[in-house]
């Protein structure tokens, strides 16, 4: 299984020539790669929660009109996702079987902002190898502890260093995959990956900066 990053939270997942993409934001949060013709062979969409930085409803929907693509996402995703004009579902709760892939999925809350209430929060296993578990760090998702590779959040108005890493330590995952950085300069976001790469190194766990390595394999 293949992981490529296209900026900030948005990651295609590839398996058995089939692909499946998570949180495509908008265009600022995105690499110039990001586009309609990159993602015309996508056969699942993901989006782990309703904010600009994870999804672009024009986006998908450009997405969707080329490759046809089965969408899941949270309640107020589905309603906004709708008013966009494209067809969306909640996963239920459990194991969802699409083609290649095995998504289980958990409902989970968002970290607490100071803007106001949080949106709805989608927590995803791909394969019971990746984990990405939006914007939240919640105890409950130690349930998936051991798992091969987490999309980790590295940088939020939610969060420290601290919190990431104690996270990553709740769940123990072989790998991390750093996410969540768009908001950071080059320079910033290499300082930010060579903090967290030293602490995690010393506990046994992986980090792959695909940044540099532009894809991880699983």
């Amino acid at each position: 299984m293949k992981v490529r990053k296209f900026g900030h939270s948005c990651l295609m997942v590839e398996e058995r020539g089939e692909s499946l993409l998570f949180d495509p934001g908008r265009r600022e949060f995105l690499d110039p790669a990001a586009t309609p013709e990159t993602f015309a062979g996508v056969s699942t969409i993901v989006v782990t929660l309703w904010h600009a930085d994870h999804a672009d409803p024009e986006l998908i929907r450009r997405v969707v009109d080329r490759s046809g693509a089965r969408v899941f996402a949270t309640g107020d995703g589905v309603r906004e996702l709708a008013a966009a004009g494209v067809r969306a579902t909640v996963p239920l709760p459990g194991s969802t079987s699409v083609g290649a892939f095995t998504l289980r999925t958990m409902i989970v809350p968002h970290a607490a902002l100071l803007a106001g209430p949080p949106p709805d929060n989608l927590a995803c296993v791909v394969n019971d190898r990746l984990l990405h578990s939006g914007d939240s760090f919640d105890p409950k998702l130690a349930e998936y502890r051991g798992v091969e590779a987490v999309a980790l959040v590295v940088t939020a108005p939610w969060m420290t260093d601290l919190d990431a890493a104690a996270f990553v330590e709740r769940v123990a995952p072989r790998r991390v995959l750093p996410v969540h950085d768009g908001y950071l300069k080059d320079f910033f976001r290499q300082w930010r990956h060579q903090t967290l790469r030293g602490y995690l190194e010393k506990k046994r766990i992986g980090f792959e900066s695909m940044d540099a390595n532009g894809a991880a394999e699983l």
